[in-house]
Formats: C-alpha cells, sequence, structure tokens
C-alpha cells in the first residue's frame, strides 16, 4: 500500500465491505476508504511497468501515518523494478532468457486478471449497498511523458482522468473541472512544450505541467483534449498565471 501506514513498506490485504474498503497489514494496522469518500477509482495493469496497481483518489484527506493524505493505492509488483522492462539486447536462441521472458509475461497476466476480479466484485459490492463506484482504466496508448515532481513520469488519460500513478507522489487531475488548456513555450523551432490546466472554479490556481513535453507528442494531446471536448490554445511565453486570472 501507498503511502505506507509505518515504515519503508506497507504489505497487507484489502476486504471489501458493505460501506467501504479494509487494508490490514502484516503488523495488524487498520485503514479504512468509504466508497462514499471515492472521487476517483483507477486500474493501472502491469502493462510495461513494474506493478499492477488501483489508485484510489478521495474527496477528502484522511490521516494515513499522521500525515493527511487524498490519495490511496493498492498494488503488487509483478518483476523486480531493476529488471530491464525492455528485455535489453537479449539472445533471441538463449532458452533461458525466453523462459524469464515467458514466466514474466504468464505473471503479469495473472495479477492482472487478479485485480481486475476483485475490484470488479468490489464494484458489485458497493453497488449493492447503494454506492456509485466506478473503477476507471487507464488508455496507456494515448500516454504522454512529462517531468512530474523532478520525475520524467508517463502521464495517461482515463475517461475521467489524467494520471501518473506508477511513481510517487502520483498526479490526478478530473477533466470535468478542467475547462481550457493552454500549450505554453510552442515555437516554430519548439523541441518541449507546457501545459497549463485552467479550472472552472477560477478560484482554483491553474495547474502546470511545467513539462519538457517532447513536441512529438503535441498531436496525441490536441487528439485527446478534442475527443474529450476540452478546448486549448498555444503560445510562444511562459505566462505570469497570478497576474492572467
Amino acid at each position: 500500500m501507498r503511502p505506507q501506514l509505518s515504515g519503508r513498506k506497507c504489505v497487507g490485504a484489502v476486504e471489501a465491505h458493505q460501506n467501504g474498503l479494509r487494508f490490514m497489514s502484516t503488523k495488524a494496522e487498520v485503514l479504512d476508504v468509504m466508497y462514499s469518500n471515492i472521487k476517483h477509482a483507477i486500474f493501472q495493469p502491469c502493462d510495461r511497468t513494474t506493478m499492477v496497481l488501483v489508485h484510489f483518489h478521495l474527496k477528502d484527506h484522511i490521516l494515513i501515518g499522521k500525515k493527511k493524505q487524498k490519495d490511496v493505492q493498492f498494488f503488487t509488483e509483478g518483476i523486480e523494478s531493476s529488471l530491464n522492462l525492455d528485455g535489453g539486447r537479449r539472445s533471441a536462441y538463449d532458452p533461458d532468457e525466453l523462459d524469464e521472458e515467458q514466466r514474466e509475461r504468464e505473471m503479469r497476466k495473472k495479477l492482472n486478471l487478479a485485480f481486475r476480479e476483485f475490484f470488479s466484485k468490489v464494484e458489485k459490492v458497493a453497488a449493492h449497498y447503494d454506492f456509485k463506484l466506478e473503477i476507471d482504466v487507464v488508455f496507456r496508448k494515448l500516454g504522454f511523458n512529462v517531468t512530474w515532481s523532478r520525475e520524467m513520469v508517463l502521464m495517461q488519460p482515463t475517461t475521467h482522468c489524467l494520471v501518473s500513478l506508477t511513481e510517487w507522489p502520483p498526479f490526478v487531475l478530473t477533466l470535468s473541472e478542467v475547462e481550457h488548456v493552454h500549450f505554453e513555450r510552442v515555437t516554430y523551432a519548439t523541441k518541449a512544450f507546457d501545459l497549463i490546466f485552467i479550472f472552472k472554479n477560477w478560484d482554483i490556481p491553474p495547474r502546470a505541467v511545467n513539462a519538457i513535453i517532447d513536441i512529438k507528442f503535441m498531436d496525441i494531446v490536441q487528439d485527446w483534449l478534442n475527443e474529450v471536448e476540452i478546448t486549448f490554445s498555444k503560445g510562444p511565453k511562459a505566462l505570469n498565471w497570478a497576474d492572467v486570472m
């Protein structure tokens, strides 16, 4: 589980109850997540990543390890993070390496299926007790690389959000709250650009992904914004959004 209740790792089991989820760690620590407090629930399969996970973005903060948190994540590592996910330059004729790759594929497949089946049951339990809980799924093919929290991460759209969930802290942006997106530092010589998300509630400051987003992703981002019906504009300069708003 992330964030940890205590220590460097937090291992345990998740149970579905009539009003929420309960996580119990191997140290007998307990965390309850109420269905009514879940704003977004997002499933990310183990596809070219080291883990399979379900992420809960909450409406209100809860206390985890003496800190207020709005994000809770349950995950299982599919392969060791130190392994090369792209396989590196392996020999196509090495039977041991071929067997290892096959085992990794089978492990990913089993973990994805186990998470899908469990959280599908969670949806049904919540619905049975009149709670609306929909597990969203990331669209990896529409993903694009950005710099977030000093790391290069993959941003991925879902039906209702734009997210980055593999690295911590996570990024979760609710699309229904966004009115407009502005592309900054866009010129003919542009190799990278920034994204500024302007909210329908103008009291909320615009949210910037100061990106180092490669220009090759611009068409992908624009096509996605058209698909979700969010308007966008472009400009050559970085603006002072506190003054603009």
